[in-house]
C-alpha cells in the first residue's frame, strides 16, 4: 500500500513538471528519493517476514524445549504405559460407581477392629488391689462372731482389716487358707471364701469390696493436657470418658488421632469421628493404652492450579471441589480442564472393588492410583462435589497442549517488541 501511494505521488509530479524546467529538476530529484523510500520499506518488510518466519520456525521446533511446569495430559497418560517407568500405576476415569467406591471416607473403626470386644468388662481383682472383706454368720458363737455376755448382747459379723492381693494374685483369709483373687470378680472371691468356711463357720456370708483398685488401669498419653493411669471403676468408662479425665485434647479434634492399643490389637480413628459416631465411642479395658497425636491432614496441590501450595484440612473432611476452589481454581491460560488428577496410594481391597479380578503380586498393601476427573462437562463438577480427598492426596492440574505454543508466541512478541525499541533508539541517534 505504501509503495503504492508513493508512485501515485511521483507520477503526479513528474506529469505537472514542464520538460527542461527547475520543475523538471525537482521532480527527477523527488523521484530518486520516493526510490529509495520504496527500496528501504521493502527491505523493512521483507527483513521483518524473514525474522519472523525464522523465529516461528524454530520456536516450533523447540516448543518442547520451552520451560513447563506442568505435563499436558497426553504426556502424562502416555507415561503410564510406559514399560520402563520407574512406578507402576492404575488409572482410573471418575464416574459415579468410581466415586462411591473410592470417593467415600476409608478409616479404620474401633468397632470393626475390636468385634466383639467393645461390651463393658466386669470389674476383675487384679494383683495389687486392696479388697474388704466382711463376714457374716447366722448364729451367735460361731468362728467370727462373739456370744452374748453380760457385757453386751455380741456379733454375727466382723470385717476383716483391708487385703492386698498378693503378686501372685491370692489373698489370706483365716480358717480358709489361700484364696486365688486375680481375675475374679468380687461376687466370685465371695463365693469361693463361703466355701472355704462352710462346716467351720456358721452358715457364712461374705461381702468382699474392691477398695482400692491398683491393677485395672488405662493409660491415657500423648496430646492430652494431663496425661496418666487411671483406674477403671465399676462404672464401666468409655473412651471419651477416661480422654476427659486426663483433661481433654490438646488440638482440635478433626486434627487429633486417637490410638487405642489392646494386646496385640490396635486402631486408629480421628477424635472427630468419635464424637460424630456414638458407636466409636467403646468401652475401655484394663491394661489399654490410649494415646492422642496431633495429626493435621494436607493435600498438596501441584501443576496448573492458581495456587500450588499445602492445603490443611479445616474440617475432619475435604472434596476435591472445595480442594480446587482453595487452591484458587484452574488457571486460564494454562489449565486442562480434562486433566485434573489425584494421586494416591490405594488400598488393595478397593483397587479390586473397582477392578474386579485383578491382582497383582508385586504391590504391596497400597497401590500407587491414579483419578481422572473431566471438567468440561456439567457431570464432572457434581462428581468433585462428592469425592473425598485423603490425607496427602496429590491434586495434579496439567498443561493445556496449547500452552506450549502461547508461550512461544509471548516469547516471540517480547523480542519483536525488544527489536522495534533498539531500531527506534538507533534512528534517534544523529
Amino acid at each position: 500500500m505504501l509503495k503504492r501511494c508513493c508512485n501515485l505521488v511521483t507520477q503526479k509530479r513528474i506529469a505537472v513538471a514542464r520538460p527542461g524546467s527547475e520543475a523538471d529538476a525537482i521532480a527527477g530529484s523527488t523521484e530518486i528519493g520516493y526510490t529509495n523510500l520504496h527500496m528501504a520499506t521493502d527491505d523493512n518488510l521483507l527483513n521483518r517476514r524473514t525474522f519472523l518466519a525464522t523465529t516461528a520456525a524454530f520456536g516450533l521446533a523447540g516448543c518442547s524445549s520451552l520451560p513447563t511446569g506442568a505435563p499436558t495430559s497426553s504426556e502424562l497418560l502416555a507415561n503410564s504405559e510406559n514399560p520402563a517407568s520407574q512406578v507402576n500405576y492404575q488409572i482410573f476415569d471418575l464416574t459415579e460407581d468410581v466415586v462411591r467406591v473410592a470417593g467415600a471416607p476409608v478409616n479404620d473403626t474401633f468397632t470393626g477392629r475390636f468385634a466383639g470386644r467393645g461390651s463393658p468388662s466386669s470389674a476383675v481383682v487384679g494383683a495389687g488391689d486392696i479388697l474388704s472383706v466382711s463376714i457374716f454368720e447366722s448364729a451367735l458363737g460361731g468362728l467370727f462372731t462373739a456370744p452374748e455376755t453380760s457385757l453386751g448382747s455380741g456379733s454375727k459379723s466382723v470385717v476383716l482389716p483391708q487385703i492386698v492381693v498378693d503378686s501372685a494374685g491370692y489373698i489370706r483369709i483365716p480358717f480358709a487358707e489361700s484364696i486365688r483373687a486375680a481375675g475374679r470378680t468380687p461376687r466370685e472371691i465371695e463365693k469361693a471364701i463361703e466355701a472355704r468356711l462352710k462346716g467351720k463357720a456358721i452358715d457364712p456370708q461374705v461381702i468382699v469390696t474392691l477398695g482400692t483398685n491398683r491393677s485395672s488401669l488405662v493409660t491415657v498419653s500423648g496430646d492430652v493436657r494431663a496425661p496418666s493411669r487411671f483406674p477403671i471403676g465399676i462404672a464401666n468408662e468409655r473412651l471419651l470418658d477416661v480422654i476427659s479425665q486426663a483433661g481433654g485434647s490438646s488440638s482440635p479434634p478433626h486434627e487429633t488421632l486417637v490410638k487405642v492399643v489392646r494386646g496385640d490389637h490396635s486402631a486408629t480413628v480421628n477424635l472427630k469421628t468419635i464424637f460424630d459416631n456414638p458407636r466409636e465411642n467403646i468401652y475401655v479395658r484394663p491394661g489399654d493404652t490410649i494415646l492422642l497425636q496431633k495429626s493435621p491432614r494436607l493435600i498438596i496441590v501441584l501443576g496448573a492450579a492458581s495456587r500450588n501450595a499445602e492445603l490443611r484440612f479445616d474440617t475432619d473432611r475435604m472434596t476435591l471441589a472445595t480442594a480446587m476452589g482453595q487452591a484458587g481454581g484452574l488457571m486460564d491460560s494454562r489449565a486442562d480442564p480434562t486433566g485434573v488428577f489425584v494421586f494416591r496410594y490405594e488400598r488393595q481391597d478397593i483397587i479390586r472393588r473397582l477392578r474386579p479380578g485383578w491382582s497383582d503380586p508385586h504391590y504391596g498393601d497400597r497401590v500407587p492410583t491414579i483419578y481422572k476427573l473431566d471438567l468440561r462437562v456439567a457431570g464432572g463438577y457434581f462428581l468433585a462435589q462428592s469425592f473425598q480427598m485423603r490425607h496427602q492426596d496429590l491434586l495434579f492440574v496439567t498443561n493445556a497442549d496449547g500452552a506450549q505454543l502461547l508461550k512461544m508466541f509471548q516469547l516471540i512478541g517480547t523480542a519483536l517488541g525488544t527489536t522495534s525499541s533498539a531500531a527506534a533508539i538507533a534512528t534517534k541517534v544523529p
